[in-house]
């Protein structure tokens, strides 16, 4: 992302987002409560001079937990990568606290596409979720079990082929139609 917008590069700029959505849509695939480092909701760079005075020297942790940018903070509320990085953030976070499939759910890991496609299946009493993430940055197709028709809960679309192709860095969370909440895109 630091690259991207310090180059100008709006495509790297594009998959960079993508990614950071990408890593946080597996981190709330999961059960207990997602954690967000802070400054990753409004995309805020690197430390580069953490260990300035060797106060950090050799602990390369806080290469990524450089001091809060309040600045880059209050632009979250803007139309730029802050904002774009932090609305999206939000939406994973609604979508997650509306999907009782992931409640006492272990997720099932699999792989597809190559190994490039990583996806998690949830069974609970509240149904199922299938959730598909793209690491790579080639399209990459994707087997859907065929036991229902899906719901996509980040844009709402079905899904009812059993193979679906997913962009570069793309993700999926599907829930069967008849137990999909209404989580479309906002």
């Amino acid at each position: 992302l630091e690259r991207a917008l310090k180059q100008g590069d709006d495509e790297a700029l594009e998959l960079a987002i993508k990614r950071i959505l990408l890593l946080y849509t597996v981190v709330f695939s999961y059960g207990g409560i997602p954690l967000i480092s802070m400054g990753d909701e409004l995309g805020q760079f690197n430390d580069h001079d953490y260990a300035a005075g060797n106060r950090y020297d050799g602990d390369g942790r806080w290469l990524h937990r450089g001091a809060m940018d309040w600045q880059k903070a209050e632009q979250r509320r803007g139309d730029g990568v802050e904002a774009r990085i932090f609305s999206e953030l939000q939406k994973l976070a609604e979508i997650r606290s509306n999907t009782p499939q992931l409640i006492q759910s272990a997720a099932e890991p699999g792989l597809c596409g190559n190994g490039q496609v990583l996806t998690l299946h949830h069974h609970n009493a509240h149904g199922e979720l299938f959730v598909c993430v793209n690491f790579s940055s080639a399209p990459a197709h994707v087997t859907i079990p065929k036991a229902h028709r899906w719901r996509d809960q980040f844009t709402g679309d079905i899904v009812s082929q059993a193979q679906v192709e997913l962009g570069a860095y793309d993700r999926l969370w599907l829930t069967p139609v008849d137990q999909a909440l209404d989580n479309k895109a906002k």
